[in-house]
């Protein structure tokens, strides 16, 4: 799937997702008008990992799922630091930094590096966000979008791992070969993150 002919499109798919997500509620939180905020966020996170090959697309702006291995990492995160340049641009610097304070406690309760401790290996695929369109759920593009970075991993020897705040993805994770590992709260932003690896 090109991403490329409608990058817009494919973000506001992304940004309808997330806008409904615990975790992007807590990074928000105390903001209003945060809708484009929350777009240009997600088109930067589309085009920094499709740099890298790490988009998934399904359809017709139907499902996305974004994802590195970790010898891509550090690339992946000089055009994250880029896009966020860029989106720097024109929003209010009040804003972001609020923006920056709750991600900062989001991250500390998350872990986002937990794997190293809790599975004793870095080498793993990150599956970062995986979203399908309100419209298109229960059709089988959760899966779809899945199995091809579940094979990838595979055949690499590594395992899977995400991190989801929703209690209701746990289920639907586990029926695909996920196991829930650990979860962290977080008593000041009400968050419970739940860390999975397949296999």
């Amino acid at each position: 799937m090109d991403l490329h002919e409608n990058y817009d499109a494919w973000a506001a798919m992304l940004a309808e997702c997330f806008g409904e997500e615990a975790g992007t509620r807590a990074q928000m939180q105390g903001l209003a008008g945060t809708d484009t905020l929350l777009l240009r966020q997600c088109g930067g996170m589309l085009r920094a990992y499709d740099r890298i090959g790490g988009v998934t697309a399904w359809g017709d702006h139907e499902g996305v799922a974004l994802g590195c291995f970790w010898d891509q990492a550090a690339q992946l995160g000089q055009y994250l630091q880029e896009e966020l340049a860029t989106l720097a641009q024109g929003i209010p610097q009040e804003t972001l930094e609020a923006v920056q304070r709750n991600s900062a406690e989001i991250t500390e309760a998350a872990r986002p590096d937990w794997y190293i401790t809790a599975l004793g290996r870095e080498d793993v695929y990150v599956l970062q966000a995986i979203a399908v369109r309100r419209d298109r759920r229960g059709t089988g593009i959760f899966r779809k979008l899945l199995t091809p970075i579940l094979e990838a991993a595979r055949q690499r020897g590594v395992p899977v791992v995400l991190q989801t705040f929703e209690a209701e993805n746990v289920p639907k994770y586990e029926h695909l070969g996920f196991r829930l590992v650990e979860r962290s709260s977080s008593d000041t932003m009400g968050l419970t993150c739940y860390n999975m690896a397949c296999p």
